[in-house]
């Protein structure tokens, strides 16, 4: 609560040490990201002169960021106890720069969870924890397949882009495009993030990074402003065009887009249009979650979608081969048999 109430009093003050020349910063903050544009605010509403600096790199975590903000996470669906108090802060520090900076970046939304299984349900409808938390929600049928329903809780939603944009036009004159050479007698805050450790001005004993990617996807006719969440997230971001994430690897830690990554995020989107749809339009994107899993994790992971391809008729000879080749190695022979006259 302290920088709500010295902001008022502060922001003039600091804007004006900032736009002075003859003003030496105390502070110089290395890195315009997350971390760095919160350490810059605050410094602006306690009226403390600084300058921060940023290479400018094109592809940065900060730059290519989601802005989710969610209660629940983890495979185990943990819920964090202070939560609501971290929402609160964060909704009072995202607002009041956007008084400052007369722009629209942060906004409350829900997040509906469609369970990925009878295990995650059962946690959704008995942990007592969740069960205040997360709401029953509906879905468009056309584009959706969610035979166990969807669980709504209350969530967030941060513009990184826009929110980075307008915090560096406030900053004006104390923002610089490159980094400091001299900084004797100041402060000097590093906010590089996993650049501190490439250029090893910092430990790596106090990194432990992971690599994310995310997939930009263009879906017409959808219509969804809410985070849809199985496996991965899936976020509008303007009309037609959504995102969907993320990958989470311990290497390589570089910030070139891997083939696995996006296989990773597309797998799961296509089997959920595989479900949606019916017909040979449903069918290729069975076929193309099946040859998706065969990459990444190998053939006996491919039955789901083989048998989904096969529920759909006129059944075609990529999914009957499949099929009978699934039940032979689950010892259904039978089904098997019964395949292979539909193949004669």
């Amino acid at each position: 609560r302290e920088y709500i109430n010295s902001a008022a009093s502060d922001s003039r003050t600091s804007s004006k040490y900032m736009n002075d020349p003859g003003v030496q910063p105390r502070f110089h903050i290395l890195g315009q990201g997350l971390a760095g544009t919160a350490v810059a605010w605050q410094l602006r509403w306690r009226g403390q002169p600084f300058t921060i600096h940023d290479r400018g790199d094109p592809v940065t975590a900060s730059s290519v960021a989601a802005g989710i903000i969610n209660p629940i996470t983890g495979k185990r669906l943990a819920v964090d106890a202070h939560f609501d108090q971290y929402l609160a802060a964060a909704a009072s520090f995202y607002r009041h720069v956007e008084m400052e900076t007369n722009s629209h970046f942060f906004e409350p939304c829900d997040i509906v969870r469609l369970p990925r299984g009878h295990d995650e349900l059962w946690k959704l409808t008995h942990k007592p924890e969740l069960q205040n938390l997360a709401q029953s929600a509906t879905f468009d049928t056309d584009h959706f397949n969610a035979p166990s329903g969807g669980f709504a809780v209350r969530a967030a939603r941060l513009n990184v882009a826009a929110y980075l944009s307008a915090s560096r036009r406030a900053f004006g004159d104390g923002f610089h495009l490159g980094t400091i050479d001299d900084a004797e007698n100041s402060i000097l805050v590093d906010c590089t993030g996993i650049a501190a450790l490439r250029d090893q001005r910092l430990s790596a004993e106090l990194f432990q990074p992971a690599k994310g990617e995310i997939l930009t996807l263009r879906i017409p006719g959808l219509c969804e402003d809410r985070i849809l969440l199985h496996g991965v997230w899936l976020m509008r971001v303007a009309n037609d065009v959504y995102r969907a994430g993320a990958t989470y690897s311990w290497e390589p830690l570089d910030d070139v887009p891997t083939a696995a990554g996006r296989d990773e995020e597309m797998e799961p989107v296509a089997l959920e249009i595989a479900r949606a749809l019916g017909g040979a339009e449903a069918v290729a994107h069975a076929a193309l979650s099946a040859r998706l899993r065969l990459r990444a994790t190998g053939w006996d992971d491919t039955r789901e979608p083989v048998f989904l391809a096969y529920r759909i008729e006129p059944r075609n000879v990529w999914t009957l081969r499949q099929a009978a080749a699934h039940a032979r190695a689950q010892g259904d022979h039978a089904l098997a048999v019964k395949i292979d006259l539909e193949l004669a």
